[in-house]
């Protein structure tokens, strides 16, 4: 734990603090010292080495991960919530039930994470790789995934309303959104990504139906009115 690269660029007393919450499994230590700090504390653990860590239930809300060595490590019901993790190695990570709403994973490595019943609404992944990780009930509702690469990943998601613009595969390839069958499950059909985008698309066209019936009963009420409405002048025999 204290073999730190050279990389790291973070405050070194909350490296100090975490290491030793966890070297202790005291993560309740660390949470008390962030409640200390106030609701603005952010902690600063950029390019820190937290490899196989056992961090379940830790409190990083917020906190400057980016470009951190994450891998390995047990993040079960851990609080990620609005955490910078650009560039972070995530890969075969535990984040089972963990809160990443609102996070920065910008080209972070997620490769073959547990990301069952992750929270990670309106979250960012741009350009990052999460291929074979487990997306069982995790949520995606409004996530960024632009550039990322998705392949292999299991499970089907709880909610999947994504901006998607995954990373373009030749003709050959199956769908970008490769999220295996669960167990039984028949391979045809559309996945849920496909369903809910279709979805959304007719509950947009409905929409704009109802938009357009609005406008014309106004204009229809507006012309019955100017209809009944008395000349302004009155012609005089």
């Amino acid at each position: 734990m204290d073999n730190q690269s050279a990389s790291f660029r973070g405050n070194p007393r909350h490296l100090s603090l975490l290491s030793e919450a966890v070297r202790t499994g005291r993560i309740a230590a660390w949470n008390a010292f962030v409640r200390r700090n106030g609701p603005q504390f952010r902690a600063r653990l950029a390019g820190a080495n937290l490899e196989n860590m056992d961090l379940r239930e830790a409190n990083l809300a917020g906190a400057d991960l980016s470009g951190a060595n994450l891998s390995g490590c047990v993040l079960l019901r851990a609080n990620l919530t609005g955490a910078q993790l650009q560039g972070a190695l995530i890969h075969s990570a535990n984040l089972t039930s963990a809160r990443l709403s609102r996070a920065d994973c910008t080209e972070a490595s997620l490769e073959n994470a547990n990301l069952t019943q992750l929270q990670a609404r309106a979250a960012l992944f741009t350009r990052a790789n999460l291929s074979g990780a487990c997306i069982h009930e995790a949520d995606f509702s409004g996530a960024e995934l632009k550039g990322a690469v998705l392949r292999g990943m299991s499970g089907r998601a709880a909610h999947l309303n994504v901006h998607l613009k995954p990373k373009s595969l030749s003709p050959s390839e199956a769908s970008p959104f490769e999220a295996s069958p669960a167990p039984g499950a028949s391979k045809e059909g559309p996945s849920p990504w496909q369903r809910a985008r279709k979805e959304e698309e007719i509950m947009k066209n409905q929409r704009k139906e109802m938009e357009l019936e609005k406008k014309k009963e106004v204009q229809m009420n507006l012309e019955r009115k100017l209809g009944r409405k008395k000349p302004l002048f009155q012609e005089i025999d």
